[in-house]
């Protein structure tokens, strides 16, 4: 019996010696822990070995038979890390993760493109990830932005109707817009965002506040930066998704995307969406068709390139000024949009990447109106304090004015005539990100021309800017940030953007954050090279500034089911651009550097987790602003126009197994506007609701209801160019 336990145990001994462990740290790219990653090791037809990271990031794995093996690391908010590995004896083998689908708590806009924990960043800011998108199902990305606080989003009229952002109380032309990096406003800072869809995009970046230091003459208010959507290089079998919506007023929407992976090493994300809608008015037709394509191959283990192709083409009719019924029957707009990136990102070891980026962007705008219309009509005004005006209501011919109110006769008029317009921007740029002990530096260079037909003629000028940034930890309770750049244009010379930020970690999850920064703003292409026999350009012209100081207090309470925020902003605003009528008898004008405000305010934000399945958040922004200086004497002492003192938003989210709902609103103040039929002067108040649902009614099939302006408010955004009344639409989405 002895013997036979003796020969039992020596024929064990191989197969015993052959099986071993494997263990190790997992870390982020920063080089901090990562708890609950799922670690999984494949070793041919040997059973799967699964292990989660413990609170120090480390991870063991026993039992395995040595030879060949997969290795496998999952960790929310991070790409999916596999290794083929070689399993002898206790292996050791430490895993560091790349960012992958960023969550709403980074940043990659504040550091100029490589990842930030928003806490640190020393900004203000706010994060759409696609979850966000998914429940709102927003048609345009500006419906996502009336939702920040800061900023007013200001449309003239219903679909189509130009749509504009005034962010912390700076002019519209004063914000930057990005594309997965590639700047997609004018030449001098402008954007339209009425046909700018939400199709194919799954996270938007929006830093208020200064941004100059990093990207240039355009960014003196703040940062937009959109995100497209990419395929998955380890999803061999294509993922497709249609969806189809019906609605008010005619309205029809249908999507298609298709992404996935090839060899392992490629990605692809196609996706192509039009809109169409009859609209409310005479002539509210509205057109709007989008194609986006993003293309991605990894090159080896460090290195990466993108490309990136998006375009729409836009048909609006232009009912003029609905609200009055003074409707313009024929003018229309053209709109078509293009815009092309690349990019190749290079890791060459653990302290050092590098990024060289190309972009394009093609704007073409039309509008003709062909012919004469004149309406005479009769207005209902009131009069309120300090000289404002507000409108009341059409009324017929010889009415009484109804008690505080008086009758106004107008008669309004539209005539015949078009505007072409052409702009384009070639850009490119080199990037060098250095990590070090508590932080990194980012250096990069960059080179645009910009370009169009303007006022009949071809004209350009270029660009070159070198920007600096240094984020430093200070044993993770102090988190410096400093930037700097120093901007060229061949028009008007020289210019220095600094910034620089502290943010304090206070006990209790807590952030006490304070920064100063210059922000530039240089003039537009018209107001650089206009010729024409009634105005001309100037330029002589210098970029207009924006001096900001900024202090935030931030923090989560209960476990994160509460976080609130609370920031205070001062903007002085100098070198402002204005036109300045010239002498008789000709009266040929020009821009000058004439005009001088500031606006200082307070944003309030503030969720709570109420349970697993409800969310409730609220934003609030009080602001105030003053025209210092100004060519038009009448104007100083004013508000700034379209800046309303007070705003808000308010959401409720409901999320159940199959099950999600949104229901919220947002409530705008009185503004001061320079629309004059009538006298008036004062854009009313209003508060408008919305609701979305969402229904996971098979594993591919999605049913959705939309309404929009659900309490049927009646208001304008623009004085005299009305809004839609309340509706709705509903759809399907498949997927597969």
């Amino acid at each position: 019996m002895f013997l036979r336990f003796l020969i039992l145990l020596t024929a064990l001994l191989p197969v015993c010696a052959q099986t071993t462990s494997l263990s190790g740290l997992v870390q982020d790219p920063k080089g901090a822990t990562v708890v609950n990653a799922n670690v999984t090791v494949t070793a041919g037809s040997s059973p799967v070995k699964t292990a989660i990271t413990s609170s120090d990031g480390r991870y063991r794995i026993d039992g395995l038979a040595n030879g060949p093996a997969t290795l496998a690391v999952e960790a929310e908010g991070f790409r999916r890390f596999t290794k083929a590995i070689q399993i002898s004896g206790s292996t050791q083998q430490d895993v560091n993760l790349e960012l992958g689908v960023l969550s709403e708590s980074v940043l990659v806009t504040a550091s100029g493109g490589t990842a930030i924990a928003l806490e640190e960043a020393g900004i203000s800011a706010t994060v759409f990830t696609e979850k966000d998108f998914q429940l709102r199902q927003p048609n345009r990305v500006s419906e996502m932005l009336q939702q920040v606080p800061g900023l007013n989003v200001v449309q003239a009229g219903s679909n189509g109707g130009i749509t504009s952002i005034f962010m912390r109380g700076g002019d519209s032309n004063a914000a930057m817009v990005l594309l997965d990096g590639v700047p997609v406003t004018d030449p001098g800072g402008a954007i339209n965002l009425a046909s700018v869809s939400s199709a194919a995009m799954e996270r938007m970046e929006i830093v208020r506040g200064p941004q100059s230091s990093l990207y240039g003459a355009e960014a003196a208010s703040g940062v937009i930066q959109m995100f497209t959507k990419r395929g998955d290089p380890e999803r061999a079998r294509p993922h497709a998704e249609v969806m189809y919506e019906r609605g008010s007023f005619s309205t029809d929407h249908w999507n298609a995307n298709l992404n996935g992976g090839f060899l392992s090493k490629g990605d692809y994300s196609l996706s192509t969406d039009q809109f169409r809608s009859t609209g409310q008015f005479a002539n509210n037709v509205f057109r709007n068709t989008t194609g986006t394509g993003s293309l991605g191959y990894r090159l080896s283990n460090n290195t990466s390139v993108r490309g990136l192709f998006r375009e729409y083409d836009s048909y609006t009719g232009a009912p003029g000024a609905s609200a009055f019924g003074a409707y313009n029957l024929d003018a229309q707009q053209r709109d078509r949009d293009s815009v092309v990136g690349v990019k190749l990102d290079d890791t060459r070891n653990d302290w050092f990447s590098q990024r060289v980026n190309f972009g394009y962007h093609r704007q073409r705008f039309n509008f003709q109106d062909f012919s004469p219309e004149s309406y005479k009509l009769t207005a209902l005004v009131q009069d309120g304090a300090n000289g404002a005006v507000y409108f009341a209501g059409i009324v017929p011919a010889g009415s009484t004015a109804a008690p505080g109110t008086r009758v106004v006769n107008e008669t309004i008029s539209t005539f015949p005539g078009g505007n072409v317009n052409v702009t384009d921007r070639t850009s490119g740029g080199y990037q060098a990100t250095m990590s070090h002990k508590g932080g990194m530096f980012v250096a990069g260079y960059d080179f645009e021309r910009q370009s169009g037909l303007v006022t009949g003629q071809t004209v350009d000028r270029r660009n070159n800017g070198l920007s600096l940034f240094e984020q430093y930890a200070w044993r993770q309770r102090i988190f410096l940030s400093a930037g700097a750049r120093i901007e060229h244009s061949n028009v008007f010379g020289y210019r220095f953007a600094p910034r620089g930020a502290v943010t304090f970690k206070l006990p209790t999850n807590t952030f006490l954050r304070f920064s100063l920064a210059r922000g530039i703003k240089q003039p537009s292409l018209l107001e650089n090279f206009a010729n024409t026999s009634f105005y001309v350009g100037n330029p002589s012209l210098r970029p207009a500034k924006t001096d900001s100081f900024e202090a935030g207090l931030q923090r989560q309470w209960w476990n994160n089911r509460v976080q609130t925020e609370v920031t205070y902003f001062r903007n002085l605003y100098s070198d402002l651009i204005q036109y300045v009528s010239g002498p008789p008898p000709f009266y040929i004008g020009s821009f000058q550097n004439v005009a001088k405000s500031r606006s200082r305010g307070v944003e309030l934000t503030g969720s709570v987790k109420l349970t697993s399945m409800v969310k409730v958040s609220a934003g609030y922004t009080r602001l105030n602003s003053l025209i210092l200086d100004s060519p038009t004497t009448s104007d100083v002492g004013q508000t700034l126009l379209r800046r309303p003192r007070n705003s808000g938003t308010t959401s409720l989210e409901f999320t159940k197994s199959k099950l999600s709902a949104i229901i919220g609103a947002r409530f705008v103040g009185v503004s001061r506007n320079s629309f004059a039929n009538f006298g008036v002067n004062r854009i009313s108040a209003y508060n408008v609701a919305y609701l979305t649902v969402n229904y996971q009614a098979t594993r591919h099939l999605q049913v959705f209801v939309r309404v929009n302006n659900l309490n049927n408010e009646s208001y304008q955004e623009v004085n005299g160019y009305g809004a839609w009344s309340r509706n709705a639409s509903g759809g399907l989405r498949l997927s597969y």
